[in-house]
């Protein structure tokens, strides 16, 4: 039995943060988005602490990993932090900055979510969700693609793969993306997952203990907090260098970037070595360092060899990124469809005329602040604008 097909403009994978941005651009056209989840923007809902970390201020090319830097420069030069900063401020929604340039909004996640769909024209889109859609059921044709679904199929000019990636599957993270584009021939890399805790041995009496260090790892230098946890550690810094990092890599922990310690241990020798760390350290920071180095808690006199060798691994301790606590734990995931694949100005494929990717589907991974949503929101514009200038 031939099911009955349905005409679109385009077809829009996904209603996370790119797939309402896109689906916002094109007003004019008759588009279908397909969610797997009961409802819109899950992953917006919930990022930031439930107050959306929608942009930042310092967006720079470093602040990503990515292998395609001319299209990724492409991208953000059309639609900059500074244009979507200019679209939330306009719509009433109050924001502020938490520190390092992350923008949040002041009251709820939901004020960024509807804006979103508040930019999208119902009349000419419809939204399908509980809908899950797998590489085979999507097909090729002369002039487009069709969608086979359980229900009805549907034909459309442009397919948008705007699904993420696999990080939060609870809350719809996929591979689709990757399985579209192998389907096609399309060149990509395995997700993996990024901005996510690392494992490591011996933190577990010290869960919750947080602090201010410097990461080094490879030829980045990483100044934020690092968070004790059951299973190793957290925080802004270490989430941060799991973006460069690759398993088997040793990364560099600086406990005391001001450089202060010697000149205590110096001044007050007559004091414990636990008192002299607690003046600059959270108390229970000195009771894990005095494992790594099987320090004596006395009064007497500290050796000079012993302070060199407290101040150097203090400065310069080295770790293992052996595991970390993966997708189910990740903000990002940092892989997918290489950018070589995509037209630098459009993110359309060379190989499949049509056939867009944007969002975190694609190959460029930013920093945790502000900075994957922005990829979202340019990507998602380079698309649309695209697409929009096809019906001209």
């Amino acid at each position: 039995m031939i099911k009955e097909c349905e005409k679109v403009d385009n077809v829009i994978l996904g209603a996370g943060a790119a797939g309402l941005f896109l689906a916002g651009e094109l007003r004019s056209q008759k588009n279908l988005i397909i969610e797997k989840n009961s409802r819109p923007g899950k992953k917006i809902i919930v990022s930031g602490g439930g107050r959306c970390n929608f942009t930042n201020i310092n967006i720079k090319p470093q602040d990503f990993q990515t292998y395609g830097k001319r299209v990724f420069s492409n991208v953000f030069k059309a639609y900059t932090q500074n244009d979507f900063i200019n679209l939330v401020d306009k719509s009433g929604i109050d924001f502020y900055e938490k520190k390092l340039g992350q923008l949040f909004c002041k009251k709820r996640s939901t004020d960024i979510l509807n804006l979103l769909i508040n930019r999208i024209n119902q009349k000419k889109t419809k939204v399908l969700y509980n809908t899950e859609i797998q590489d085979f059921h999507i097909s090729k044709i002369d002039d487009g693609f069709i969608i086979k679904l359980e229900s009805k199929h549907y034909q459309c000019k442009n397919l948008i793969v705007a699904c993420g990636g696999p990080p939060m599957p609870k809350i719809g993270g996929t591979n689709l993306a990757t399985r579209i584009a192998q389907k096609f021939n399309i060149e990509w890399s395995k997700f993996l997952p990024a901005l996510v805790p690392a494992f490591q041995k011996g933190t577990t009496s010290f869960s919750g203990l947080s602090m201010p260090v410097k990461i080094k790892i490879k030829n980045k230098i990483i100044y934020d907090d690092i968070l004790f946890t059951h299973r190793g550690f957290s925080g802004p810094a270490i989430l941060k260098m799991t973006l460069w990092a690759e398993l088997g890599d040793n990364y560099f922990i600086n406990w005391e970037p001001e450089g202060r310690l010697r000149s205590l241990i110096s001044k007050n020798s007559n004091k414990k070595l636990s008192d002299t760390f607690s003046s600059i350290f959270p108390k229970r920071f000195f009771e894990f360092f005095q494992t790594r180095l099987n320090l004596e808690d006395k009064k007497t006199p500290i050796p000079k060899k012993l302070i060199n060798q407290i101040i150097q691994t203090l400065e310069n301790d080295r770790y293992e990124y052996s595991n970390n606590e993966g997708f189910n734990k990740a903000e990002v995931a940092k892989g997918g469809i290489s950018l070589s694949e995509l037209n630098s100005k459009s993110l359309e494929c060379k190989k499949v005329p049509g056939l867009y990717f944007i969002g975190e589907a694609v190959d460029t991974t930013g920093l945790l602040g502000g900075y994957n949503f922005q990829w979202a929101w340019s990507s998602a514009f380079v698309s649309g604008k695209n697409i929009n200038n096809n019906l001209l």
